[in-house]
């Protein structure tokens, strides 16, 4: 056979499969271009709730905490409106509903525990059954017994509840008030990671728990979402936990090939509180303590060396001492 011949022939065997292979990479280069666009669409979602959160809830100081059900419902109904406009199906229930189904559960970070937001079936007032989202009961974060005698309930602070099994006894402060009693406390880097580790222990609990109940009625409801438990990275689960705010998981959304799409996204509200802790200069030393201090108002602002421009305004005592201040010995914040 000429060459040319077998050139030919060559052309019209691999033709075929140069027009499949090049259908596939423009598949592929879709697809991706549909997951970025389901990414950019849910971030935004829930920046644009953690951002309503934060104006709604800055007026507070970090011993308030905005748990009040309006404003939980206002969050969630600010995230799914975002989802629809841009999705464009505002107004359509069916077509709402099919987004609603592709985030089976949002978890509300409150400053003393969580809230989950998660597809239910249950009977309404009519004894008719419904199935859709519910918030779920608040549930706190709750660590491990420490010394085999204290349990041990975490806030988004410094602020912890201690119950001590021995004495009977419910005690509450920050930290390190505990630290003559409570030795894991007096290292500051490892009251934190304990503090990290159960509250992400806490959620992973609920949403395991749910998962298995989820996997139930997406059986017997023949729910179009498959919900598989997400994995967040630690990195994030560290900003998630930094203040107030939103974390979703969505999943099912449709694509054109490979794996299921789930994506999981997270907004810290960022709330700006009034500061809880003020730092000055007495006796020349530097000390931080409650704005309500009596010996503040009393004997330090009276005290002839006090200059009121040296104040500095902290949220936290672990802001005021990598400052180099120590807390008041009076009210020991």
């Amino acid at each position: 056979m000429k060459p040319i011949s077998i050139a030919v022939v060559f052309v019209i065997i691999i033709l075929p499969f140069l027009f499949i292979t090049g259908q596939q990479a423009e598949i592929a280069k879709e697809d991706l271009k549909l997951r970025c666009y389901y990414d950019y669409v849910i971030d935004n979602a829930v920046q644009d709730a953690a951002f309503m959160l934060s104006q709604r809830a800055g007026q507070l100081t970090y011993g308030e905490n905005p748990d009040n059900s309006s404003l939980k419902d206002l969050l969630v109904k600010d995230f799914f409106d975002s989802l629809y406009y841009a999705f464009n199906v505002y107004g359509n229930k069916t077509l709402m509903a099919r987004i609603e189904s592709y985030v089976p559960v949002l978890v509300y970070l409150e400053w003393d525990g969580f809230s989950l937001y998660a597809i239910k079936s249950f009977k309404n007032e009519q004894g008719i059954t419904e199935v859709r989202h519910v918030w779920l009961t608040k549930k706190h974060y709750v660590g491990e017994v420490l010394d085999d005698r204290y349990s041990i309930r975490y806030t988004l602070s410094d602020h912890v509840y201690i119950y001590d099994r021995v004495s009977h006894s419910v005690l509450e402060g920050n930290y390190y008030s505990f630290q003559d009693r409570i030795p894991s406390f007096n290292d500051q880097q490892k009251f934190y990671d304990l503090k990290l580790a159960s509250i992400r222990r806490s959620i992973e609990k609920e949403l395991e728990m749910y998962m298995e109940e989820y996997k139930e009625l997406a059986g017997s409801r023949r729910l179009s979402v498959d919900f598989s438990f997400p994995s967040v990275d630690q990195g994030d689960w560290k900003r998630a936990l930094e203040d107030q705010g939103l974390l979703i998981f969505a999943q099912g959304f449709p694509v054109l090939r490979g794996q299921k799409y789930e994506h999981y996204a997270l907004g810290c509200a960022r709330i700006v509180r009034r500061a809880l802790l003020v730092g000055y200069h007495y006796d020349i030393r530097k000390l931080f303590c409650k704005t309500s201090c009596d010996f503040y108002h009393r004997e330090v602002e009276a005290s002839p060396g006090f200059d009121a421009e040296n104040i500095i305004y902290f949220n936290n005592a672990y802001d005021a001492a990598s400052d180099g201040f120590s807390p008041c010995p009076k009210c020991r914040p």
